[in-house]
């Protein structure tokens, strides 16, 4: 009789646990694919405008502030930047999770460290979009706006530097974000991008083209933060944080060199490509059981 009571307690509570990792998986595939909406739209819009002025008809570069303003001037914008903001919100929650909680599985090597730090940065850096995101929606201090990223980063770096062994902090950053984006480089060149994450309701060759799309948009990722931890590590060993680019003014630096256009234009249908990406991921990600 003890022995039954024993072997139901222990059933009922591997029950339990099963319904508690279940509702936290569901949960946290919920932060993901909201987050990757968010995401998907920022990316689409930066992309759009570098298109635009990668061939020369009109258009400007903006970072992802820069998108978020343009976002909130359009119809309905106040109720799409509460879905930006949500989105920001999760996708910078997703991104702890993803390093601290390792739900694919990283392996406890080199590798694997380094692609968890990348997701800390990633939650770092959406994080740091939600108050400005707030801030437009009601029209509090400092909104989100095109090209206020590289000021806020030149301001961050200049209170770094002063500090002791400033220099080499900021120099430390700035490699980290090197190899953060290298790793990105290296991941969409590889031939197991993203293996780990499993997309429903898509044949081999819908999942084919999904993956190329991120392949190719985690390439011109990566390209862009290698150059922006480029120009941190110049400021870290000039000591002049104005050597600091954002996201748009290093786009511009990038179609003012030789065969700029072609250049931009490849690197803007990438960040396009991972907007499309994102989206795709919205609806199609799911966590394996």
């Amino acid at each position: 009789m003890t022995s039954k009571k024993k072997s139901k307690g222990k059933i009922n509570g591997t029950d339990s646990l099963t319904a508690n990792n279940a509702a936290l998986s569901k949960t946290f595939e919920t932060l993901a694919r909201l987050g990757y909406a968010a995401r998907g739209i920022i990316y689409c819009v930066i992309g759009l405008l570098a298109v635009l002025m990668a061939v020369g008809y009109g258009g400007k570069m903006t970072d992802q502030q820069g998108a978020i303003s343009m976002i909130g001037a359009q119809p309905y914008g106040r109720i799409l930047l509460w879905l930006v903001l949500i989105g920001l919100v999760c996708y910078s929650l997703w991104g702890l999770i993803r390093a601290i909680f390792n739900p694919f599985h990283q392996d406890h090597d080199a590798k694997g460290f380094a692609l968890r730090i990348g997701y800390l940065v990633s939650a770092t850096a959406y994080g740091l979009l939600v108050l400005p995101t707030y801030a437009l929606i009601s029209g509090g201090a400092q909104p989100a706006q095109s090209g206020a990223q590289q000021g806020q980063i030149q301001q961050y770096t200049d209170q770094i530097l002063v500090m002791p062994f400033g220099q080499l902090l900021v120099g430390i950053m700035g490699i980290i974000l090197i190899l953060v984006g290298l790793i990105q480089i290296f991941q969409g060149f590889s031939s197991g991008f993203e293996r780990r994450i499993h997309l429903t309701k898509l044949n081999p060759v819908q999942l084919r083209r999904v993956r190329f799309l991120g392949r190719l948009g985690t390439i011109a990722r990566g390209i862009i933060f290698t150059l922006i931890g480029f120009f941190i590590v110049m400021a870290a060993y000039t000591a002049n944080s104005q050597q600091i680019k954002g996201f748009d003014s290093t786009l511009t630096y990038i179609l003012q060199q030789p065969y700029g256009g072609l250049l931009m234009g490849v690197i803007a249908l990438g960040l396009i490509s991972l907007g499309l990406y994102s989206l795709c991921m919205s609806i199609f990600f799911r966590l394996k059981k």
